[in-house]
């Protein structure tokens, strides 16, 4: 049933004519088009900044392994730890002193 006041209405009215809908397909096309590069475009600029963030990680990561294995250079010049390549199998040990309250109250100077 049509209403008589509206003749668009959703209860069956006249189709538009082909101009109108020849210019809402090309609205919609462009649409469609404005929408995939806008998404294209903002997947890329995720896309770079997790480029970059690797980047970064990396250059880190290869800085502190380069610090540590220097470090562990030094301690191997000054004999505080055996020569990896030497083959030596010899142990530093550290002694750590302090003083600990047991369970039970009593004190013990670890002597």
């Amino acid at each position: 049933m049509m209403d008589p006041r509206n003749p668009y209405s959703l209860q069956g009215g006249p189709r538009p004519n082909l101009l109108v809908r020849i210019l809402m397909a090309f609205f919609a096309l462009g649409l469609f088009v404005l929408a995939v590069f806008l998404g294209a475009m903002v997947f890329l600029a995720l896309l770079g900044l997790s480029l970059i963030a690797a980047v970064l990680f990396s250059a880190r990561l290869w800085w502190l392994r380069r610090r540590m294995m220097a470090e562990q250079r030094r301690r191997e010049e000054r004999g505080e730890v055996p020569r990896r390549d030497s083959g030596e199998t010899r142990e530093t040990f550290y002694i750590i002193e302090g003083r600990y309250r047991r369970d039970d109250g009593k004190e013990n100077d670890n002597q």
